[in-house]
C-alpha cells in the first residue's frame, strides 16, 4: 500500500494488505512493527501480522469495519539499526459494499 492511498474494502471482506518499505529502509530490515486504526468504532480489525521474510515489508489482514465508514490503518515500523529508526505509513480505508 502506498501513503495517502484510500482502500475500498467490502464489510465482510477478510483480506491481507501489504505495506512495502524497500525504498525507505535502504541497507536497514523491519525490526518491529504495529498497527494503528483509528475510526469512529472498533469494526475495523486486524490479525496475522507479519514482516515478511526479507524484513523490507509489513503484511496485515483487515476484517469488518462499519458500511460507510472510513478508518485510517498505519503501519509503524522500527529499524533494525543503531540508533534504530521509526516512521510510519497511513493509507485510508473506505468501507463500501463490493
Amino acid at each position: 500500500m502506498r501513503p495517502g492511498e484510500t482502500i475500498i474494502k467490502d464489510p465482510d471482506a477478510e483480506k491481507f494488505y501489504v505495506w512495502d518499505w524497500s525504498d525507505w529502509l535502504g541497507s536497514a530490515t523491519i525490526l518491529s512493527h504495529e498497527i494503528l486504526i483509528v475510526g469512529p468504532d472498533m469494526a475495523l480489525e486486524y490479525d496475522h501480522d507479519s514482516v515478511i521474510s526479507d524484513g523490507t515489508a509489513v503484511r496485515v489482514r483487515l476484517k469488518g469495519g462499519t458500511l460507510w465508514c472510513t478508518y485510517t490503518v498505519t503501519c509503524r515500523v522500527e529499524t533494525n539499526e543503531a540508533p534504530s529508526q521509526t516512521d510510519d505509513r497511513s493509507v485510508l480505508v473506505a468501507i463500501r459494499n463490493r
